[in-house]
């Protein structure tokens, strides 16, 4: 049986491409999950704050008046 040498070569450099395509877009999706769940922490720790400090001002706010 004979085979091309070149022929070969070819074939295998399109699976290592194919490959690392499928590497590359798995890596990227997750990536962007990361990205999305830092952002929804960022964003929920931020509305934590802004009821906390909503509380405590009107804590204050009450204590001040009673005063």
């Amino acid at each position: 049986m004979r085979v091309n040498t070149a022929n070969l070569n070819e074939f295998s450099n399109s699976i290592l491409f194919s490959d690392n395509k499928t590497v590359n877009e798995k890596r990227e999706i997750t990536n962007i999950n990361t990205v999305k769940k830092y952002l929804l922490i960022s964003a929920v720790s931020k509305l934590i704050l802004e009821k906390t400090n909503l509380f405590i001002n009107t804590l204050f706010g009450l204590l001040k008046e009673s005063i």
